[in-house]
């Protein structure tokens, strides 16, 4: 784990400082939507305490600044120690924006749901006035299992898992 001075800081801002990207997944195969992340700066002081708004001006700040080369780097049990500690702030922290993502998700699918159970009985009524009966039968099959696999994926879309990658 590199040791690094950014540039910006008061010399009294001393800590731990990560970057975690926060990411749904669902048990759809491919062809399904990308998946949708988000990004988590966390900022551990070496007092233990987890301050955010830091964590976002650090980060803005390795964005915008030049880095020196490392001063030092973390090895070994210190370095498995400071990840760990990371990881779980990032996991307490993490939490309510995944929740957020979540309920987006849920949102977004139910919308998609409005407008194709919309468009399947447009369909349907469709079929049901052009024709001859064995063609709208054939038709009418033709959409259900339209229907059917559409909801499917759905379904396989509508069961999301959190996931957390240390950036």
């Amino acid at each position: 784990v590199p040791c690094v001075q950014v540039p910006g800081l008061p010399a009294t801002v001393v800590g731990l400082w990560s970057l975690w990207q926060i990411g749904l997944s669902t048990d759809a195969g491919d062809g399904a939507a990308p998946p949708k992340r988000r990004f988590l700066p966390v900022f551990q002081s070496d007092e233990g305490r987890v301050f955010m708004p830091t964590a976002r001006r650090v980060w803005d700040l390795v964005l915008t600044e030049t880095l020196a080369a490392p001063s030092r780097l973390l090895k070994g049990t210190d370095a498995v120690a400071a990840y760990a500690a990371a990881r779980d702030a990032a996991l307490q922290h993490g939490e309510k924006r995944f929740s957020e993502m979540a309920a987006e998700h849920q949102l977004a699918l139910a919308r998609e749901a409005e407008r194709m159970e919309y468009a399947f009985a447009a369909r349907r009524r469709l079929i049901d006035r052009v024709g001859l009966p064995g063609v709208r039968n054939r038709r009418q099959a033709l959409l259900e299992r339209e229907v059917a696999s559409w909801r499917q994926k759905v379904s396989s879309t509508s069961h999301v898992t959190p996931t957390l990658t240390a950036l």
